[in-house]
C-alpha cells in the first residue's frame, strides 16, 4: 500500500495530534432513532446533534427508499437507491452523490456500470442497451468521452477516441462516377438548288431593209480650254476622345487583432478546495433525480492532479492522523488535497497512484512494478480500507 506507507511516515511528528482527534472521535456517540420529516421516514443510526449517521434506511411518501451508509446527514459511503420508477443504483456515495465505483439499472433492460464522480457517469465504464449494443470506454459528465469501443449487436465493432458523446468519424464513402453528358447533334439545314428559267430567244430580223442614212455635215466648233481642278480643302481631323479617369482604389483597412484570449488559472487557484460548509439542522431528505438514460452507441467533473516523486511529495506535502485515519495537507495552504496522486520513480516510470478526498484516500489505489505491471490494488473509503 504506497500512499498508505507514504503518509505512515508523518505518524511521530502528529502523535499528539492524532490522541486528541482519537478523544473526540470517542464523544461522538451514535443510537438507534426513528425520524419522521414532512417528505418520508427515517429509520437508523443519529450522532449527539439528531444527525443521520451510521447504517440507515430512508423512505420517501413516494416509496423511493435508500439503505445504506450516511454520515452527516447525507448519504456517504456504501447504499442502495431505489426509485419508484423501478430504476436502481447500487454503489458508493460520497456527501450525498454518486461517486466512486456503482451500478446503474433501467426499466427497459440497460445498465451502466461504472465510476461515477457527483452523480454523473465519470471514468471507465460499461453501458449496455436493451438492444444489446454495448460501448466499453472513457466517460466525463454523463458523455462518452476518450478510446472506446462499440460492439454492435451484430458483433461489429467501432474502435477510436469518443468526443462529447460523438462517435469517432466513420470511413468516407466512395461516390459513384458522373455519367458523362450527351450532347445532340447540331442540324444542318439543307439548300435547294433551283434551276434558272431559260432566257427567250431574241425577235427575228425585220425583213423590210431600212431607207439609207442622210449624213448632215456639222462644223466643227473649237474645244473650250480645260478648267484646272479646285485643289481639296484638308478635312479638319476629330479630337481623340479623353480617356476615362483611373478609378480610386480604396486603401484597405487594416485587420483589426482578435481579442487576447484570458489567461489560465494559476496553481494556487487549481490546487485550492472548496471550503466546508457549517452543518445544517436536519432538512427533509430530497429525493435525487434519477439517471438520465445515456443513448446507444452512447460516450463526470474534471480533478486536480500531483505528479512527482515520494521526496518531491514530502515537500509538498504534510500528513496529519485524525480519529486513526491519515488526512494530507498541502503545506503552503494548510488546507486538505482534493484530486489524484500520482507517484514516480526517479527515472521517470509510474510507481503508484490514488484518489484523495478532503484529503483522505478514497477509490482505488494502484501499485505497479518497474516492469509496468500491476502487483497491488486496493479500494479505499473514506481513509480507510473495508477490512479495518
Amino acid at each position: 500500500m504506497l500512499f498508505h506507507e507514504f503518509m505512515k511516515g508523518f505518524y511521530f511528528v502528529h502523535a499528539p495530534l492524532a490522541a486528541m482527534a482519537l478523544f473526540l472521535s470517542c464523544c461522538n456517540s451514535s443510537k438507534q432513532a426513528t425520524v419522521d420529516f414532512a417528505d418520508g421516514r427515517y429509520e437508523g443510526m443519529v450522532d449527539r446533534s439528531g444527525r443521520k449517521h451510521g447504517m440507515g434506511t430512508y423512505v420517501w411518501k413516494d416509496k423511493s427508499k435508500y439503505e445504506g451508509q450516511f454520515e452527516k446527514d447525507a448519504r456517504h459511503g456504501k447504499g442502495r437507491f431505489t426509485w419508484t420508477t423501478g430504476e436502481i443504483y447500487e454503489g458508493a456515495y460520497l456527501k450525498g452523490k454518486r461517486t466512486g465505483r456503482g451500478s446503474y439499472k433501467w426499466t427497459n433492460g440497460s445498465s451502466y456500470v461504472g465510476e461515477f464522480l457527483n452523480g454523473k457517469r465519470h471514468g471507465e465504464g460499461t453501458f449496455v442497451s436493451p438492444s444489446g449494443a454495448r460501448y466499453q470506454g472513457s466517460w466525463s459528465n454523463d458523455l462518452q468521452d476518450g478510446e472506446g469501443v462499440m460492439t454492435r449487436a451484430d458483433g461489429s465493432k467501432l474502435v477510436g477516441i469518443w468526443k462529447e458523446g460523438k462517435p469517432p468519424s466513420l470511413p468516407e464513402p466512395l461516390p459513384e462516377p458522373s455519367p458523362v453528358p450527351v450532347l445532340p447533334a447540331p442540324t444542318i439545314p439543307k439548300t435547294i438548288e433551283t434551276k434558272p428559267e431559260p432566257t427567250p430567244p431574241p425577235p427575228p430580223a425585220d425583213p423590210i431593209p431600212a431607207p439609207p442614212e442622210v449624213v448632215e455635215e456639222i462644223p466643227i466648233q473649237p474645244l473650250p480650254k480645260p478648267i484646272p481642278p479646285t485643289p481639296p480643302v484638308a478635312a479638319e481631323p476629330l479630337p481623340s476622345p479623353a480617356p476615362p479617369p483611373f478609378p480610386e482604389i480604396p486603401t484597405p483597412s487594416p485587420s483589426v487583432d482578435p481579442t487576447p484570449p484570458p489567461a489560465p488559472p494559476s496553481v494556487a487557484e487549481v490546487f485550492a478546495p472548496v471550503p466546508e460548509p457549517p452543518p445544517t439542522p436536519p432538512a427533509p431528505e430530497p429525493i435525487p433525480e434519477p439517471e438520465s438514460l445515456p443513448t446507444a452507441p452512447g460516450t463526470g467533473e474534471d480533478e486536480a492532479v500531483w505528479r512527482g516523486t515520494t521526496s518531491q511529495a514530502e515537500n509538498y506535502f504534510e500528513n496529519q492522523v485524525i480519529g486513526g485515519i491519515d488526512i494530507v495537507h498541502i503545506k503552503k495552504t494548510g488546507q486538505p488535497f482534493t484530486g489524484k496522486f500520482v507517484i514516480l520513480r526517479d527515472n521517470g516510470s509510474l510507481k503508484g497512484m490514488a484518489s484523495l478526498v478532503n484529503g483522505k484516500l478514497h477509490g482505488e489505489e494502484v501499485v505497479y512494478d518497474n516492469s509496468g505491471n500491476v502487483i497491488e490494488r486496493n479500494n479505499w473509503q473514506n481513509g480507510r480500507l473495508p477490512e479495518e
